[in-house]
């Protein structure tokens, strides 16, 4: 029973917001999922447009991001630099869903960036984004432990990759069919002790 909770419960012990890059079928899906307080973050500035847009980008010579954001979203500079991909990642669009979210990353002038919904300064964050018919070894995300920025446990991310947040429901059968099978042992030998007596 302790594997089983540790298994559910290890995503969040990464850090307050997990984004987590993660295979579902033929596509890539980027979630961020957790709470986050922005006190202590210097603001950067705010996403210009010219739209919303949802989308993945990187050169290796100096820049990478991902990004779901509407205009007036917000972009807070976070206290380390990170490389986001570790190989060029042609320009995609991608299909989000939820809050915006992304991060971005210049390494010619030193600086990664998390971008978060307009006005927003502390809460929930949970957002998807969906990149159709790609395969996540191409992308080459570069991991990030975790990074914390002040002494609450809301002022801190990490970058995850290939474990799922949300467990898939093919793991719930799985679990659910060995309870099943485990009950119907116990009850047969209950039954054949009973029986000998």
């Amino acid at each position: 029973m302790l594997a089983l909770t540790s298994f559910f419960s290890c995503q969040m012990a990464n850090g307050a917001l997990v984004i987590n890059f993660s295979q579902v079928g033929p596509d890539v899906v980027i979630s961020a999922s957790g709470t986050l307080n922005v006190s202590g973050l210097t603001l950067y500035g705010s996403f210009m447009g010219p739209t919303s847009v949802s989308q993945v980008f990187s050169t290796v010579a100096d820049q990478g991001f991902f990004r779901s954001v509407d205009i007036g979203d917000q972009n807070y500079e976070l206290p380390v630099l990170h490389r986001l991909f570790n190989s060029n990642v042609p320009f995609a669009n991608a299909v989000s869903a939820g809050d915006s979210f992304g991060l971005y990353t210049d390494e010619l002038f030193g600086y990664t960036d998390i971008y978060v919904p307009a006005g927003f300064t502390s809460g929930t964050i949970n957002g998807t984004m969906t990149m159709a018919n790609t395969d996540l070894t191409s992308l080459d995300v570069n991991p990030l432990a975790l990074v914390s920025w002040g002494p609450g446990s809301d002022q801190a991310l990490s970058i995850t990759v290939g474990a799922s947040v949300i467990p898939e429901p093919s793991i719930y059968l799985a679990i659910f069919g060995f309870a099943g099978l485990g009950l119907l042992l116990w009850q047969r030998r209950k039954k054949a002790t009973t029986t000998k007596s």
